[in-house]
């Protein structure tokens, strides 16, 4: 009965171990999609910060630009939050938006 007890709880320790294994994992996996959706937001945010810039010193008017960029910068501020949180899914999803009005 002692065998049949111990194999019992040794296979639900590797169960229980198995299933923070693969937490992990994928945890890991959404960190790094998080930060390389991070950096890509960074990179359109700045360089449309840049190219509105450049227009506005050639006597463009670039306020509605501006205004979508602020929306931009806030988009990409609450991805860092939710980066440094550990949220990564919501931080994607936040820093893909940022993205996107940057390279509109």
């Amino acid at each position: 009965m002692s065998v049949l007890r111990f194999s019992l709880v040794l296979l639900m320790f590797l169960i229980f171990a198995s299933q923070v294994f693969v937490s992990l994992t994928f945890a890991e996996v959404g960190e790094s999609v998080a930060a390389s959706a991070l950096a890509e937001a960074e990179g359109a945010v700045v360089s449309a910060y840049q190219e509105s810039l450049k227009a506005e010193d050639a006597g463009a008017n670039v306020s509605d630009l501006f205004v979508q960029l602020n929306k931009a910068e806030e988009y990409l501020t609450r991805a860092r939050m939710e980066y440094r949180l550990g949220n990564f899914e919501r931080a994607t999803g936040f820093a893909n938006s940022s993205k996107i009005i940057g390279e509109e």
